[in-house]
């Protein structure tokens, strides 16, 4: 049975000072609808026991999640830079979703652009848009160089800040929606698969051939 790692968000309560580690609920709804055998460990922001998580459980791959902008918080950075040191070092799939896409580029060694609509690239919060895929591996697996996705970010990776050591295979007017490393494990996307979107088909194309198959555009 695949037992897979999620990071979770750092919560302000808003009633009296608590921090909560949060995961929505879309996300086991989701990711059981797609492995349907699949158990969803979430793992929370706690830097010190990492390496005891991966030793106590044998994780199949970890998905870094959405919520929280880099530097927000800090426990939350520290875990996930943790993680895919971790996950690096015993070659274990790691898929981000939005900031885990923005996380990877950074270690990466990528850049973070702060705010798009600085750039005047609009069209990127609450919006649908259409993405290209430029990766044929990519396009194959749905016949088409082209597909709709959900969009909830302001901050994201342009072309000329993606890690020179990542591939984009998705890309919307310059701006950067879908990476994989050429020879490890590990590709992102911008967008949400876990929420309501247009591109549900290639979304469970690609996280049931990560998983089970790992750097599957070699």
């Amino acid at each position: 049975m695949l037992k897979i790692g999620l990071t979770m968000r750092v919560v302000e309560n808003d009633t009296y000072p608590e921090k909560r580690d949060a995961i929505a609920n879309d996300w086991p709804i989701y990711l059981n609808s797609v492995f349907q055998d699949a158990i969803i460990v979430p793992i929370l922001n706690q830097p010190g026991m990492v390496e005891k998580i991966f030793n106590e459980i044998d994780l199949a791959g970890v998905i870094l999640s959405n919520g929280n902008d880099l530097g927000e918080s800090p426990e939350r950075d520290e875990t996930e830079n943790l993680i895919v040191a971790h996950c690096i070092r015993k070659n274990l799939p790691i898929f981000g979703v939005c900031r885990g896409f923005q996380v990877l580029n950074v270690i990466f060694n990528g850049s973070l652009e702060k705010s798009l609509a600085r750039l005047g690239k609009d069209g990127h919060v609450a919006k649908n848009h259409l993405t290209r895929i430029i990766n044929d591996k990519f396009g194959k697996l749905i016949n088409k160089n082209e597909i709709e996705v959900n969009s909830y970010h302001n901050q994201g990776v342009i072309v000329e800040g993606l890690s020179k050591e990542l591939n984009a295979f998705a890309v919307t007017n310059n701006v950067v929606e879908g990476f994989f490393h050429p020879n490890k494990p590990i590709m992102a996307i911008q967008w949400h698969p876990e929420r309501v979107s247009p591109s549900v088909i290639f979304d469970k194309e690609i996280i049931l051939r990560f998983f089970k198959e790992g750097v599957f555009w070699g």
